[in-house]
């Protein structure tokens, strides 16, 4: 899912639920409409779980009536150069690469010339990266739990669900904060009782980032641009979120490193999770 919250995306508030999307509850046509870009795929094997994403960052911005204390917020699709940020679900990420959601702090430049290179635009990576997960499996298959040695590593660039046992930084439900538990009865009752995609909470944090920088310089009288958005979000500390409680890094992961063991003979509760080691 790049946030430019390409999965993811972020791909990529603050008090929302329990944890915190913050904002000022109420609708205001008079304030300025800020963009968010949605990336993902649209068709293929990817289709539904960048879906998903794109539902979930969706209830985010409802879980604030759309507003910040000075801001209206909308999730538009594609890129969109004049947004302050991009969820990047999945989208133009290789299989082999570590990025698989993130947040792209400075939308892309529509058109670019070999004359006109620009950097890279700073991002915040959500999910873990390949070799985490790589570690967290091993960390489970040395457990001795039975059948550990059989376990897959999940990825969210591969559709489906694993057979078997796997490791995978999608916990279930129950293994999440009251916030992230509550995000699932809240997608579950928006979208006709369906469960959503085991990744999708990452599209829902990605905007909570987001709400969370904009409440950040709004509270403080900085003037809101993609500049100032990039520089806070990367210096964002302990935040308490529905996918767990977090810092970001300067180079832009995050430390999220909680994997849960899932699937047919995985441990129950607690003992399936799994801290990889950084």
């Amino acid at each position: 899912m790049r946030l430019q919250l390409t999965t993811i995306a972020a791909l990529v508030a603050s008090t929302a639920l329990t944890t915190g999307l913050a904002g000022c509850g109420g609708s205001n046509d008079d304030l300025p409409v800020r963009t968010i870009s949605f990336q993902g795929p649209t068709s293929g094997p990817l289709k539904q779980r960048a879906s998903d994403m794109r539902k979930a960052a969706e209830l985010a911005v409802g879980a604030i009536d759309g507003d910040t204390k000075g801001s209206r917020l909308k999730i538009v699709d594609g890129p969109d150069p004049n947004a302050i940020a991009t969820i990047d679900a999945l989208a133009s990420v290789p299989i082999s690469g570590k990025n698989q959601l993130s947040i792209a702090l400075t939308p892309p430049i529509a058109r670019e010339t070999r004359l006109q290179r620009r950097p890279a635009p700073p991002r915040i990576w959500l999910l873990p990266p390949d070799a985490l997960g790589t570690a967290a499996k091993s960390s489970y298959m040395a457990s001795g739990v039975e059948g550990a040695t059989k376990a897959a590593s999940d990825s969210p660039l591969r559709a489906g669900t694993p057979s078997g046992q796997y490791v995978t930084p999608g916990l279930s439900a129950d293994n999440y904060s009251p916030s992230g538990t509550e995000f699932f009865k809240k997608f579950n009752d928006a979208y006709n009782g369906t469960t959503p995609d085991r990744y999708a909470i990452y599209g829902y944090e990605a905007v909570g980032l987001i709400v969370d920088v904009l409440t950040r310089l709004e509270e403080g009288g900085t003037p809101v641009t993609q500049s100032s958005v990039a520089e806070t979000a990367l210096a964002i500390r302990d935040r308490f979120s529905p996918v767990g409680r977090y810092d970001v890094l300067p180079s832009g992961q995050t430390t999220l490193y909680v994997f849960q063991a899932r699937g047919r003979g995985a441990p129950p509760g607690d003992a399936a999770l799994i801290e990889a080691l950084r």
